[in-house]
């Protein structure tokens, strides 16, 4: 299933005519560290590592108030007419007491087929968003 939704999204691309960067395996990680604050209180913060065709997450987030939380994250490639594909994206929630800090390590992602150049980190509260970054491997 995995390799045809690859596939899959490889054919589209070469339909559309774009190209993605691909990247060489001797390529070295490279962590950017991210932080979002909303004016409520509530916060995510950590760090994101790139590793050409997958990125990691390391992520905390702050409940400050009764609000729903949630921290978004999307991996995105960069495309040869200068915009971006996305790749994927993945969630998590702090769902727990007011002041607590959740610690989120499973927010990472891959594609085999293309190179990661940038991730999303996105902040919501009560489902509207507060706050964001783009976070980029290059």
């Amino acid at each position: 299933m995995k390799t045809t939704r690859m596939l899959a999204a490889a054919a589209t691309t070469v339909a559309l005519g774009l190209s993605v960067l691909t990247a060489s395996p001797a390529e070295a990680a490279v962590t950017r560290s991210f932080s979002e604050s909303a004016s409520e209180g509530s916060a995510s913060w950590g760090t994101v590592t790139f590793n050409s065709y997958s990125w990691n997450v390391d992520a905390y987030i702050y409940r400050d108030s009764s609000a729903s939380i949630k921290l978004e994250v999307c991996g995105w490639q960069s495309l040869s007419n200068g915009s971006w594909g996305l790749l994927g994206c993945k969630s998590a929630t702090n769902g727990g007491s007011i002041g607590s800090t959740r610690h989120v390590t499973t927010l990472g992602g891959s594609a085999s087929w293309a190179r990661v150049s940038m991730v999303s980190t996105d902040l919501y509260v009560n489902g509207v968003f507060a706050d964001g970054d783009w976070n980029y491997g290059f």
